[in-house]
């Protein structure tokens, strides 16, 4: 590939379960050079579930070294193959602007498909891996009761259920308390940390490192919190210090209204609150989410959860779908696509031929890289953030205006 070089590492020697010590990642992609990558993470937009990031990699194996069936593989242990499912990778690529190798993918794989191609005088190797949320998916609940807590410890307890091998670390910034829940071994660990999720508003995703979840509470989701990653426009003439972006596709559309939320308090079947809007009704019809047991431990707490849900999503909104990149054209892109993160936030100004200049706070949802020798394409799968009050902003800077109540800003809801 000449877009950029990537690095493809495997653990060969175990399983991404095993517990045994290993000898560490090989190197397998300067004998067996990548051709064509397509990786997805994230989600498609704010509604959507969280769900395992993807990784596909197509491989040059003339060599045949990557050949199960090759006894003269070098990837061969007491005459048995270790070209397994199961087995941890890690996609780095070379920063074409600086050199620097930095991570952009961690998981294990799931598949390895051989593909003779052109008559048979080409040779290849499709390597299929998913993320660290895949363990999360294929793991059942422990049977134990966990007492009233924070959302970020409820998570914790949940990542424990799914395998203690699994050892995934992750950073927690979350504020909802959630309640008592007892627990079944009939219960999927990820369908549970969604539940928690839903109740906090918040962010969960599997990083680009290897076994890292984050868990961002929703004041980081709603304002960003000041973490600022980078700033795209059109013009980079008309803004200087920012970045080019390739397109956007601007969406105004009813996949995201809701302009009605009930819920009802895990645990009881007779506590339900309402939110509705009227005009929003009226416009588009009913827009309705119905969320049984949820996990909030008060009823106040679920009036603010459908309050703020129907006053978030009432009304379609000019919506940053999508922004296309080509880090290719900017090398000032390669550092950013690369190591982005869903979670992420980042401005998007357009400057429309007709019209004013719009400039947007969004948050990544999702992030998809397609590449090959002649091209690298990356799509950001967004969603707008900001418009929401935050404390302490000293009046500078791309979240000044946030410090002003009561102008273009408004409370979120809080804990209860």
């Amino acid at each position: 590939m000449t877009t950029a070089q990537v690095i493809v590492k495997v653990q060969f020697d175990q399983g991404w379960n095993d517990t045994t010590t290993s000898e560490g990642y090989t190197t397998i992609s300067t004998a067996n050079p990548v051709r064509q990558l397509y990786m997805t993470r994230g989600k498609k937009d704010a509604l959507d579930k969280l769900q395992a990031g993807r990784c596909v990699l197509v491989v040059d194996n003339t060599n045949g070294r990557l050949d199960p069936a090759n006894t003269s593989s070098p990837y061969r242990d007491s005459g048995a193959t270790e070209v397994l499912p199961g087995r941890a990778i890690q996609v780095i690529v070379v920063d074409p602007s600086d050199s620097t190798e930095r991570n952009m993918f961690s998981g294990f794989v799931e598949r390895w498909v051989q593909r003779q191609q052109g008559g048979g005088h080409d040779q290849v190797t499709i390597i299929e891996a998913v993320d660290w949320f895949k363990p999360l998916a294929m793991a059942k609940c422990d049977a134990s009761t966990e007492a009233e807590e924070g959302s970020g410890e409820r998570i914790r307890a949940l990542i424990r259920m799914s395998n203690e091998a699994v050892a995934i670390s992750y950073t927690d910034t979350s504020v909802q308390t959630v309640p008592e829940k007892a627990y079944t071994t009939s219960m999927n660990v990820l369908e549970e940390i969604n539940k928690v999720n839903d109740a906090e508003v918040g962010t969960v995703y599997s990083t680009r490192l290897t076994k890292t979840l984050d868990v961002a509470n929703r004041s980081e989701r709603l304002s960003g919190d000041g973490k600022l990653v980078a700033q795209f426009t059109d013009d980079t003439s008309a803004d200087s210090g920012w970045v080019p972006f390739h397109d956007v596709t601007m969406f105004w559309d009813d996949q995201v209204i809701v302009n009605q939320a009930d819920a009802t308090l895990y645990g009881t079947s007779t506590t339900a609150t309402q939110s509705a809007n009227a005009l929003s009704k009226t416009r588009y019809g009913v827009r309705a989410v119905d969320k049984t047991a949820i996990m909030l431990s008060t009823a106040a707490a679920a009036t603010e959860w459908c309050a703020f849900l129907v006053d978030r999503h009432k009304e379609p909104g000019d919506r940053v779908g999508a922004l296309k990149l080509l880090p290719q054209a900017d090398g000032d892109l390669w550092e950013i696509v690369i190591e982005s993160d869903p979670g992420m936030f980042y401005q998007v100004r357009r400057h429309p031929k007709t019209g004013s200049t719009v400039t947007q706070d969004v948050i990544l949802e999702g992030i998809t890289h397609r590449a090959d020798a002649n091209r690298w394409e990356t799509t950001f799968n967004l969603s707008p953030t900001g418009g929401y009050w935050v404390l302490d902003t000293d009046g500078t800077g791309p979240y000044a205006s946030m410090s002003t109540l009561g102008t273009t800003t408004k409370l979120a809801y809080v804990d209860y």
